[in-house]
């Protein structure tokens, strides 16, 4: 599942973890961190997302504007792995996959690799999209200005090999999306009939929905402006009052979370969404739905993604996944003074208002600037 909020200094993301029928908050930090790592901060659906379940330092470094994060299982445990995207300045001059394993708290990398996909700023967003039982999950790369087709484009790279190569390549129905965070999306079976749909999100209008019917993504199933009397019904259309009201607790909880862990927009999140509009309501437009917050309204039905009839964990990707092959992209910093595990939950005060723009970690290099992007990723022809 892709975040519901990110931005330079920090990620919100929606998913399974423990027992509960209801989803988890996860917060990323990605910097300002006081191990000198990128901090994983779970708050719990039994305590309305108020308290904390887990407070971890993973073994990534500090992060910044060049990574995105996604969460999915990577090992087939039924626990969502969390995957770091590195999208430029990488050592191996390609879109990176670093996956993190669930099981470990995070402290432990299970995928780290290059892909068959160029370096991308900006104008890319990142899915995961499954591949069916006991199959490893695909990278879908969303790419939405600067494209061949003059429209937004899928480019799905196989889980099976290690992501170096292509599943499929094609332009869709939805004209360029451009590169600011106004648009979102979100790889779902929007319709329920066993094939992964494309929904995008747009605040035009106070809030509009297009979801594109898979696997072609010709035709659009949905076409949308949302008012505040269609919100739930388009949100959560199965859900009881009891679950709308734990999505409302949710969306609420996101809000306060997001300052807790330094957000630059904090509070008020996107304001084109429209003045008055509540927050789940900004929520649906960053790219969630009922089905993006992990399906509050029938958790058990959507988990099944996460709990699939698989063998132990056998270290999916083949070669490279116990051992790094690319240890030059992602250097780890000198040991910091708290190791990887449990840390304190982050500052309610957020971090302390820097005079200008930080520098980013040294082992990233400086991602201040993205790539030029070429017109066509791997130069591959697009394909339906």
């Amino acid at each position: 599942m892709p975040a519901i909020y990110e931005d330079d200094n920090c990620a919100l993301l929606v998913a399974p973890w423990g027992a509960s029928p209801f989803p988890s908050l996860f917060g990323i930090k990605k910097r300002y961190t006081g191990t000198g790592r990128t901090e994983v901060h779970i708050r719990s659906p039994e305590s309305g997302y108020l308290e904390y379940s887990l407070n971890v330092a993973t073994d990534l470094h500090e992060t910044h504007r060049n990574f995105t994060f996604l969460l999915a299982d990577w090992t087939g445990s039924g626990v969502p792995d969390l995957w770091a995207i590195k999208k430029w300045a990488t050592g191996t001059n390609s879109t990176e996959v670093h996956i993190y394993s669930g099981d470990s708290n995070f402290s432990q990398a299970v995928f780290h690799g290059g892909t068959a996909l160029h370096e991308t700023g900006d104008n890319f967003e990142f899915d995961v999209l499954s591949a069916g039982l006991n199959a490893p999950p695909d990278l879908v790369a969303i790419k939405r200005e600067a494209t061949g087709t003059q429209s937004t484009e899928m480019h799905v790279l196989s889980g099976a090999s290690g992501f170096q190569q292509f599943k499929q390549q094609t332009g869709t129905a939805l004209h360029e999306t451009g590169s600011a965070r106004d648009w979102r999306f979100l790889v779902t079976d929007w319709d329920r009939n066993g094939v992964a749909d494309l929904a995008a999100f747009s605040p035009a209008n106070g809030g509009e929905i297009h979801v594109l019917r898979g696997p072609q993504y010709q035709n659009f199933i949905q076409q949308t402006v949302v008012t505040s009397a269609q919100e739930r019904q388009i949100i959560a259309p199965e859900a009881d009052d009891a679950r709308w009201d734990a999505i409302v607790s949710c969306g609420n909880a996101a809000a306060n979370f997001l300052g807790v862990l330094g957000a630059n927009a904090a509070l008020y999140l996107y304001p084109p969404v429209g003045a008055g509009a509540t927050i789940v309501q900004i929520l649906a437009f960053m790219g969630t739905r009922a089905a993006f917050l992990a399906d509050m309204i029938g958790c058990a039905r959507d988990i099944t993604k996460y709990k699939r009839e698989a063998a132990p964990p056998s270290g999916r990707g083949g070669e490279g996944t116990d051992t790094d092959p690319h240890p030059e992209s992602h250097p780890h910093p000198a040991e910091p003074t708290q190791p990887p595990g449990p840390v304190e939950p982050p500052d309610p005060m957020g971090p302390p208002e820097p005079v200008g723009p930080p520098e980013p970690p040294e082992d990233q290099g400086d991602p201040v600037d993205p790539p030029d992007d070429p017109a066509d990723p791997g130069d591959a022809p697009l394909v339906g």
